[in-house]
């Protein structure tokens, strides 16, 4: 079956994006919420961005320009699914209202699922796009892939999944380093106990190297693992 979509385009990129039962990272940021960006000197009053507030609203709006996505699906019966979407908010990157600039982000996205039987399956996701503000004060591209594999192993479902990501810089401000590249392992364990309710348990291991730790005073490599236990309900 083929589709193209035409609605829905929210809870598509949001299911598309939360396929897996281990996520790298454990914040998951809600329609109204806030993320705090880190100390750094270049959003200080005397930085070269001061218009830009520390606290984000991802979801503000700023410029009151529509953007648009166009995805299509494919399913072959129960086996196989491969899906892809295109992406872009076209927002105004000079845009400044509040603290907070318009963020012009395009992204291509493509994914699939395989079901190898016994209660296996296999899952891949590429991400690929750009993202800028300002003239040039933030410009970068970015990319990330994973793979994971799960099988039903008892009451639950054990899953592995490698991450690659990296993003790349070409703005005009060096001081403000954003260019990152990491590699992550995670391997999760999550039991169905109803319908809404899952526990879920998970390891993971990262490694990243990232610029803009220099300026924090700490080392550009970090090696970090971690391992959670979470309750997670569905409504």
């Amino acid at each position: 079956m083929m589709s193209i979509l035409l609605n829905g385009g929210i809870r598509y990129v949001y299911k598309r994006l939360h396929w897996v039962l281990a996520r790298l990272g454990d914040l998951i940021a809600g329609r109204n919420e806030a993320v705090r960006l880190p100390d750094l000197p270049v959003y200080r009053a005397d930085g070269p961005i001061p218009k830009q507030d520390r606290v984000v609203h991802p979801f503000r709006e700023i410029d009151g320009r529509a953007g648009y996505y166009l995805a299509a699906n494919y399913r072959y019966g129960e086996v196989a699914e491969l899906a892809w979407l295109r992406y872009d908010n076209r927002a105004d990157p000079l845009e400044v209202k509040h603290g907070q600039y318009g963020w012009r982000t395009r992204l291509d996205h493509a994914s699939m699922v395989l079901r190898l039987g016994y209660g296996g399956e296999a899952r891949a996701q590429l991400m690929r796009g750009d993202t800028l503000m300002g003239a040039t004060a933030v410009a970068l591209d970015f990319r990330a892939w994973f793979a994971l594999i799960s099988r039903q192993l008892g009451p639950g479902t054990l899953a592995l999944r490698y991450d690659r990501f990296r993003t790349g810089e070409h703005d005009i401000l060096p001081e403000d380093a954003n260019s990152e590249r990491g590699r992550a392992l995670a391997q999760a364990y999550s039991i169905n106990v109803s319908d809404a309710v899952a526990v879920v348990a998970e390891l993971t291991a990262i490694d990243s190297t990232r610029d803009a730790r220099l300026l924090l005073g700490e080392g550009r490599r970090q090696i970090e693992r971690s391992l959670a236990a979470s309750v997670r309900w569905r409504f």
